[in-house]
């Protein structure tokens, strides 16, 4: 069980950090993603939580795509 801790402006990053790792566990991580989850890591270090999460969606979404 993981938990992460976070302020309330990034609950849905934290949320979409959440998916993004389980799905990493069920299926290899590709280019894309991988690229997707640095560009959010970027974001982040910014304080574009919003850009943030939404790169973290978009990574998801590849994994979504694979199955």
């Amino acid at each position: 069980m993981i938990f992460l801790l976070g302020h309330a402006d990034k609950w849905d990053l934290c949320q979409v950090i959440s998916e993004y790792r389980r799905m990493i566990r069920e299926h290899p991580e590709s280019k894309k993603a991988r690229q997707l989850r640095l560009e959010a890591m970027q974001a982040q270090a910014n304080g574009d939580f919003l850009l943030a999460t939404r790169k973290m969606l978009a990574a998801v979404s590849t994994f979504r795509k694979v199955k």
